[in-house]
């Protein structure tokens, strides 16, 4: 369920809206699709038929977003280089 108060609501990489632009066949539910670089889209906007497992911002023709490294990320990575 979608809460009012998160302060990161996720808007359509195409669209830029929290909505999709108009509804298919009367639809009440938003189907999205993402990729790794943690982009989102509604499945509609991309104006895809099928969407694969290998979807990505390239399927629409946009870059992916740079995903910035926290510092705890970095020290679970370093951690599993030691143990390797």
């Amino acid at each position: 369920m979608y809460d009012d108060d998160d302060s990161e609501q996720i808007l359509c990489g195409i669209c830029q809206s929290w909505d999709p632009p108009h509804e298919v066949g009367g639809k009440k539910t938003t189907e999205w699709v993402g990729c790794d670089c943690d982009r989102w889209f509604h499945k509609q906007c991309t104006a895809m038929k099928r969407i694969t497992t290998k979807f990505s911002c390239k399927s629409v023709k946009m870059e992916c977003l740079v995903v910035s490294i926290t510092s705890d990320k970095v020290d679970h990575v370093e951690d599993e280089e030691i143990m390797v």
